[in-house]
């Protein structure tokens, strides 16, 4: 097989590649004297930071939620978090895994108002991100959406965590994930560090270490999900952070109105969370794991 060069191509791209070369080594080379010799010796300009005024982005609805907002107008973008005082930290005996379920089908599980597939298509076509999750010692649900879509998207969020529908068919599809992942957990040498990393230092069955078991998950039903929501995601102890392209007076409003006549669930939560009161013991610990290779 014959490939045709073009010789005026190839002359002319040598050409510039010499021509940027020829411009490099043309370039003046730094000084000696600008160079420190040891690194301690180095000199900088000083940067001048002055940290905002919190004070200034901290509101306090009528309800007593707290919400954190700045205005931001270079995109039209919004961006909004809020935080419960809920998590595993408020799951009761033989719990294990309820928070954490009950976040993720607050999104898959669809509304009152909207089926799981309704809201997901609803969600989609307002090109907007709506998320829930649980840890530990906090619950957080949040919404990324343009602004013209501002108020359905604030409609979409505020139905999830008032009125989560719970649905049964999703909550199977969610369960039998959950159990696929259990099966899974010493697939990974990390996840298994992770897990006796947690064990040594707080002891296995404090609320931040312990692991879902099977009979755990058989447990959860939709009932227990509808009374651990109920129970702790209110609107107490809540702080909300609201960013980028909104009117303060505006937002802080429509929030005002959202919020009204949401009940509290459990006003008198345990804060701080019980702590391990545990002693990790002293050693070096080391964990088997064959990993093919």
């Amino acid at each position: 097989m014959r490939f045709a060069h073009n010789t005026k191509t190839l002359t002319g791209a040598v050409a510039i590649t010499l021509g940027f070369a020829s411009a490099a080594l043309a370039a003046p080379a730094p000084e000696v004297g600008d160079i420190a010799a040891r690194p301690e010796q180095l000199t900088f300009k000083p940067f001048d930071f002055a940290p905002p005024d919190g004070d200034r982005f901290r509101h306090l609805l009528p309800g007593g939620v707290v919400v954190w907002l700045v205005e931001d107008h270079s995109l039209p973008l919004v961006k909004l978090q809020a935080t419960f005082r809920t998590g595993a930290f408020r799951e009761g005996e033989h719990e294990t895994g309820l928070a954490a379920m009950t976040a993720a089908m607050m999104r898959q599980g669809g509304t009152a108002k909207w089926t799981p597939e309704e809201f997901d298509q609803k969600a989609d076509f307002l090109a907007a991100i709506v998320t829930s999750s649980a840890g530990p010692t906090s619950a957080s649900a949040a919404l990324d959406v343009i602004t013209p879509a501002l108020g359905e998207g604030l409609d979409v969020l505020f139905d999830m965590l008032r009125n989560p529908r719970f649905d049964e068919a999703r909550l199977v599809v969610q369960k039998s994930t959950a159990r696929e992942e259990m099966k899974q957990r010493n697939d990974d040498a990390g996840d298994i560090a992770d897990r006796e990393w947690d064990f040594l230092t707080r002891g296995e069955r404090h609320y931040a270490s312990r692991r879902m078991t099977e009979a755990d998950l058989a447990a959860i039903t939709r009932d227990r999900l509808i009374a651990f929501h109920r129970r702790t995601w209110g609107p107490e102890h809540l702080v909300v952070a609201v960013s980028g392209d909104v009117d303060t007076k505006r937002m802080l409003a429509d929030l005002g109105k959202r919020f009204a006549g949401w009940k509290a669930g459990e006003p008198k939560a345990p804060w701080p969370p019980v702590g391990p009161g545990f002693t990790p013991p002293p050693g070096l610990f080391h964990v088997e794991k064959d990993i093919p290779q």
